[in-house]
């Protein structure tokens, strides 16, 4: 009998299984990374569109006394992008801007930006950024108009990233910024 000696070519389909495992374990691990990515992203929005109405309050209102800030702020339209910019953040979040006094004050002499069902990590971001002298943050209330509000921790330090925690799973965090 004569052997005839075979050349085999090609894969057998247990090291197709394996390469294709692989593909997909990496494609898993960059979609996860680039929704962490977009994820910063949104933030970065809403940081950059808040720091931008809060220079636009501060200047549409040079005096400092904040008497009517909610007509201004509607007037001006200043909000519109800011909201647009955390309805992408997910979870129906949005922002209010509204008149206060500072603690024991007697005038409307600081303003405050009130968010509702503001992402955690979002919270945090916003609560560890410098935003100024006597500026504050406050989290778990939202201060009502021209009221004055006593539950405060200033901005950016490990307290004030503290009250970002959300009450309940999946309702975000209600978050106030007090600037003057």
């Amino acid at each position: 009998m004569k052997m005839i000696n075979k050349t085999e070519s090609g894969r057998s389909m247990i090291e197709m299984l394996g390469v294709l495992a692989i593909i997909g374990v990496l494609s898993v691990g960059g979609l996860a990374g680039y929704n962490m990515a977009m994820g910063r992203v949104r933030v970065n929005r809403v940081i950059d569109e808040l720091q931008l109405v809060a220079v636009n309050v501060r200047t549409a209102v040079p005096n400092g006394v904040y008497d009517n800030i909610g007509t201004i702020v509607d007037n001006m339209g200043i909000l519109t992008t800011l909201n647009e910019n955390l309805a992408a953040l997910g979870a129906g979040a949005k922002a209010e801007v509204m008149s206060q006094k500072s603690i024991g004050g007697t005038k409307l002499d600081r303003f405050a930006i009130n968010f509702e069902k503001l992402p955690e990590d979002a919270c945090r971001r916003i609560a560890s950024l410098d935003w100024g002298t006597e500026s504050y943050v406050a989290a778990g209330t939202k201060p009502n108009d021209k009221s004055e509000v006593t539950t405060t921790n200033a901005t950016g330090s490990s307290g004030a990233i503290g009250l970002c925690e959300e009450t309940t799973s999946g309702a975000g965090v209600t978050f106030s910024l007090m600037l003057k």
